[in-house]
């Protein structure tokens, strides 16, 4: 899973409204990292507040391990495929 936020920030922009910011979320997971790391991915998207982007990699694709390290220029290119969509 990709998540550029720690907790400290979500705080800090919840700021005094209390209100949590929706922004556009990127969930990633391998098929092959276990039982733990799926659970997080579908917590994770069912959580977050705004538009989320969910992508499991197969083993088929190679990149179906932690942090998709059987196959990082797929993975790569999902993530810049998904800024690219996302910020223009």
């Amino acid at each position: 899973m990709l998540c550029l936020r720690s907790e400290r920030q979500i705080r800090q922009a919840k700021g005094e409204a209390g209100a949590t910011p929706v922004c556009p979320n990127l969930a990633l997971v391998g098929e092959g990292a276990g039982s733990v790391a799926m659970a997080l991915f579908e917590s994770f998207s069912r959580s977050v507040r705004g538009p989320v982007t969910r992508r499991i990699f197969t083993t088929a694709e190679g990149a179906d391990s932690h942090c998709q390290l059987g196959n990082l220029p797929l993975s790569n290119a999902v993530v810049y495929d998904w800024l690219d969509e996302v910020f223009t």
